[in-house]
């Protein structure tokens, strides 16, 4: 049993409703530094200033797993240049900040593709890209030995 959830993922669009993927592969990268380099003017000197982690999430949905693929496919096209909710796992929760509230993602692309024909498109490949700091709010963080985020210590925003 997982600790995020079991489930298939889920988004809403906040203009809208729940948009299931029953049907997806979910590939996560939790963490992406968040780094600002500054660039002194005077004497070339460089400081970075680490704000946090993003997270990226990339599903691929495979419409041809559903009783009536243009119907899914037109309802997940709604989502492309919106701002969602995200959850991993239907069951668990929402992508967070580091002080439990929602951090909303855009949905960067929606791109068809050919899987086991060259007809009808098999599958869509969507990206989500998080608008915020986002913090991974699970028991394993502290298994894995990373704790906070990185901006936690050095007073970064959420």
């Amino acid at each position: 049993m997982s600790i995020i959830g079991t489930s298939y993922p889920k988004f809403y669009i906040t203009s809208g409703s729940d948009i299931l993927l029953e049907h997806s592969l979910l590939k996560t990268d939790y963490i992406i530094p968040d780094t600002l380099e500054h660039v002194s003017v005077l004497n070339g000197d460089i400081h970075y200033i680490a704000r946090g982690d993003r997270t990226e999430m990339e599903v691929t949905v495979y419409l041809y797993k559903y009783d009536d693929p243009g119907t899914k496919y037109a309802e997940i096209k709604t989502a492309k240049g919106q701002e969602v909710i995200f959850y991993p796992h239907a069951d668990g929760t929402f992508i967070q900040n580091r002080v439990g509230g929602a951090v909303p993602l855009y949905c960067e692309n929606i791109k068809p593709f050919y899987l086991f024909q060259t007809v009808y498109y098999d599958a869509v490949k969507m990206t989500f890209i998080s608008k915020g700091i986002t913090r991974m709010v699970t028991l394993a963080q502290s298994e894995w030995g990373y704790g906070f985020n990185y901006g936690d210590f050095y007073g970064a925003g959420l």
